[in-house]
């Protein structure tokens, strides 16, 4: 079953009635604000169950019941901490803001929803276009038809399956549909636009993007070969590294040679931006799998850091060339602490916090910089 017709959709409303909005959480924070304890100390208030039967019987008088399921009593079990059974003010009213955005997106999904709740890039794309998020930003029909492309790719990353379909319900919680109804409060709110310009759903990252491949694109192809893509300025990648990428998710251009499109190159700035999230992970770790065993080797750090650091050498010249690529290799299975000594399994990558590291300094010259420079930079900074 396809996505409906736009003339069939209902359309993106403002302010869906019966839904909470954000001028809504605002009034409701007032009310939690004004009912909540302040402890003497001067620490951050709380409320007792006392001031949460108070603050959801006047948020009732004021909203009718469009934040009951906020103020049930499994909501105040859930939220309480265990040891004194009160509920700290910050951590809900986040709560608050979260459950408004996604019953917010859950409305408006259900029109571009195929059989069972299922969503397809189609769906996602109508969406963004019925959103109107880069065209409220000012930017020409090229540069939003290239946004939403975008965040279509975006969300195929962290919620598709290997058919391409997704879970509305993984959608609608997931960072990036937060990251979207934060661009569209901004714009709503007339917050300041600059913030956005941080933001995947920002006009200027459609720009920067869009440009960046087509200045690589020199044979105008609309294709990339991995000599092309060597010159990205948003970073400094070995030959190596660049191979492996073009290896495991090129696709065969009219030479013969792996290449890359549009597509291609989106998807890998969405994974390499974010390299600690376990989508990233599961997106990176093949391409350092060299021989596609389930793991990585030692020897397959060590062509990878060796690379590195002949790079990095060539100009920071050092005589202790071979003991550097040794000492990175050994402090990288040092940090990562594999279940199965020299061999790092896609699994351990899941349960280190800094694995955007690790793939970062077996790939990138200025990581791998940055990453020997750390201690003078923070002596700099302090």
């Amino acid at each position: 079953m396809g996505v409906p017709s736009r003339k069939d959709r209902k359309g993106i409303e403002r302010h869906p009635e019966g839904l909470p909005t954000e001028d809504n959480c605002r009034e409701v924070q007032f009310i939690l604000e004004g009912e909540c304890t302040y402890p003497d100390d001067g620490s951050s208030p709380f409320l007792t169950y006392e001031d949460f039967a108070r603050a959801r019987k006047e948020t009732r008088e004021v909203f009718g019941d469009i934040f009951d399921r906020c103020f049930s009593a499994r909501v105040f079990g859930v939220a309480a901490c265990r040891k004194y059974g009160l509920v700290p003010l910050t951590p809900f009213l986040k709560y608050l803001q979260k459950y408004a955005i996604r019953a917010r997106a859950k409305y408006e999904l259900k029109d571009y929803c195929q059989c069972g709740g299922l969503l397809n890039a189609d769906g996602i794309d109508a969406y963004l276009k019925d959103l109107s998020v880069f065209e409220r930003q000012g930017a020409s029909e090229t540069i939003a038809s290239v946004g939403r492309r975008l965040g279509v790719l975006k969300f195929l990353f962290y919620h598709a399956n290997r058919s391409g379909v997704m879970h509305v319900w993984d959608v609608i919680k997931g960072q990036t549909m937060a990251e979207l109804q934060k661009v569209r409060s901004i714009l709503d709110f007339d917050d300041d636009e600059a913030i956005l310009d941080s933001c995947w759903f920002s006009k200027q990252n459609a720009k920067v993007i869009h440009e960046t491949f087509v200045e690589l694109d020199r044979s105008k192809t609309g294709q990339l070969s991995a000599a092309q893509f060597l010159a990205y300025n948003g970073a400094k990648m070995t030959g190596v590294f660049v191979n492996r990428i073009f290896e495991q998710y090129g696709a065969v251009g009219q030479s013969g040679k792996m290449m890359m499109d549009m597509d291609f190159f989106s998807s890998f700035i969405i994974g390499w931006r974010d390299r600690n999230s376990p989508e990233a992970v599961r997106y990176l770790f093949p391409i350092y799998d060299i021989q596609g065993q389930g793991y990585i080797t030692s020897m397959e750090v060590y062509t990878f850091i060796k690379q590195i650091v002949a790079e990095w050498t060539s100009c920071e010249p050092t005589s202790y060339y071979p003991q550097i690529v040794e000492d990175i290799v050994n402090e990288i299975f040092d940090l990562v602490k594999p279940a199965i000594p020299g061999a790092i399994s896609k699994s351990d990558m899941m349960r280190v916090e800094n694995s955007g590291l690790m793939f970062g300094i077996m790939g990138d010259v200025w990581e791998f910089w940055h990453h020997e420079h750390r201690e003078d930079q923070q002596s700099q900074e302090n």
